[in-house]
């Protein structure tokens, strides 16, 4: 084996989603599968089951009613595009709560209730099933997520037992690591955000300093 090549163990540490989680991801699926089923109405996404479409597939659809807008303005195409752009903010919101937590979910849903939002963000926050996920996320005072524990168990571990010890945490969004950062360092541990450009191009860099990167939020990561 090559000495730059280490065994690797892996270990499944399974959490419970909260109630809160479980809550309010039910009320935005609920608005999810209503929009599309929308969208279906206009001819798209009619082989793919809800629990079977992903943002690939919503993004694709969205470059089909581009792709037909520009050889004629068909009005259906107008609101084919905009349950579309609903029906991927709701995607997101999902999987913000489900996989990030509270924290991330609120911080991408609060700047859709100021003043001078887009028009796409009042219809969507307008929602009674979106309210009311929103509020069950403001009123919950537990963790922002069930896997925060287990993961500052295993970072305080692993620094107890080797003096100088590293440990790379990733997340998926920008907003999550620098929850993460805040979390990990209330911890009494010393931690750093890096961030790593997902460029389709390995060899184009962006510029940034440390203390700030603006690479797109597929792959972030926290060292700690």
């Amino acid at each position: 084996m090559a000495p730059y090549v280490q065994d690797m163990t892996i270990e499944w540490i399974e959490v419970q989603p909260t109630e809160v989680i479980v809550k309010v991801s039910g009320y935005l699926t609920k608005y999810y599968h209503e929009r599309l089923h929308q969208i279906r109405k206009y001819g798209f996404l009619r082989s793919r089951k809800d629990s079977q479409v992903r943002i690939k597939d919503l993004n694709e659809v969205a470059g089909q009613v581009f792709a037909r807008q520009k050889q004629g303005r068909a009005p259906y195409l107008f609101q084919a595009s905009r349950q579309v752009n609903l029906a991927r903010m709701a995607l997101h919101t999902i999987l913000c709560i489900e996989r990030q937590g509270v924290d991330t979910f609120m911080k991408f849903i609060e700047p859709k209730l100021a003043k001078g939002r887009a028009k796409s963000d009042a219809s969507f926050v307008k929602d009674q099933r979106v309210q009311r996920a929103y509020k069950a996320a403001k009123r919950w005072k537990g963790a922002s997520h069930p896997k925060l524990d287990p993961l500052l168990k295993v970072i305080a571990e692993q620094t107890g037992r080797k003096l100088g010890s590293k440990v790379i945490v990733f997340a998926e969004l920008r907003d999550t690591v620098e929850f993460l950062v805040s979390l990990i360092r209330s911890s009494g541990v010393r931690a750093e955000r890096l961030t790593i450009s997902c460029d389709a191009n390995p060899t184009h860099s962006e510029p940034s300093s440390p203390a700030s990167s603006g690479f797109c939020e597929h792959a972030q990561k926290c060292v700690s």
